[in-house]
């Protein structure tokens, strides 16, 4: 469930299956421009 709060709609420009220690996940690739300015990799 989500209980953040919404700033920007934001595009998922791909989605890769991966494989990790945890299980099988995908890899999420979104395109926003306010969100995004000064975050890092990471940043959740």
């Amino acid at each position: 469930m989500f209980t953040g709060i919404v700033e920007e709609l934001g595009t998922v420009v791909s989605s890769t299956p991966v494989s990790t220690e945890w299980g099988p996940g995908v890899r999420l690739r979104i395109e926003a421009s306010v969100v995004l300015d000064g975050s890092g990799l990471g940043a959740s």
